[in-house]
């Protein structure tokens, strides 16, 4: 499955969790959802700023507020922390570049031959959440992100290691089992779209 395609799958699940069944919906009974103090979310990570990038990740989101910033709905709101680790192709559009790997500038021509970038990212983010559904929410999330560079980085020039604290923005959404303990979480996010196995503890 292409990138391209992981992302449209991932648009769907999140916009059907903004449909849940009218018949169930609970976003006007604060409180209304499964009881947790953390969301511990094992992720999948790929394509990273619309290029090929594969990795895997994890976060723990930590509960602060329940009910959040509406009272009269159920709505809540927790501190996301993670980290991911991902390898991007990042060669394509490009025609002429640069790679600096800390003692010698390498220049090249065409879509072939320039080395792949190594990305580590640490996000902090604060996650708003609303309940529409038993199993069914969706959620907004911004904040900041510490992102380590390792090799060719396609957005400008920066030599190898360097580091970055960028603003980081999501959307996403999740399917809790029955139980409450597990949980599906998708997300589309300005440092990587994700897609995860989450736990409720």
């Amino acid at each position: 499955m292409s990138s391209t395609q992981l992302t449209s799958f991932l648009f769907l699940f999140v916009t059907s969790s903004l449909l849940p069944a009218v018949a169930n919906a609970q976003i006007k009974s604060p409180n209304a959802h499964v009881d947790y103090s953390v969301e511990l979310e094992p992720q999948i990570l790929f394509d990273f700023i619309g290029h090929d990038a594969f990795g895997l990740g994890v976060r723990a989101g930590i509960e602060v507020a329940d009910p959040a910033f509406i009272p009269s709905i159920n709505n809540t709101i927790a501190i996301d922390v993670g980290l991911g680790v991902m390898d991007r192709d990042t060669c394509r559009g490009w025609n002429n570049g640069r790679w600096n790997n800390g003692n010698n500038n390498y220049y090249y021509n065409g879509w072939n031959n320039c080395p792949g970038t190594t990305w580590i990212g640490v996000p902090v983010d604060l996650q708003w959440n609303f309940w529409f559904h038993k199993n069914w929410s969706a959620f907004g999330e911004a904040g900041l992100v510490l992102e380590h560079w390792s090799g060719w980085e396609a957005n400008g020039f920066e030599q190898d290691g360097d580091f970055d604290v960028d603003p980081n923005f999501g959307v996403g959404g999740r399917y809790i089992f029955n139980s409450g303990t597990m949980g599906l979480v998708m997300r589309i996010n300005s440092m990587a779209h994700s897609f995860g196995f989450a736990f409720y503890l």
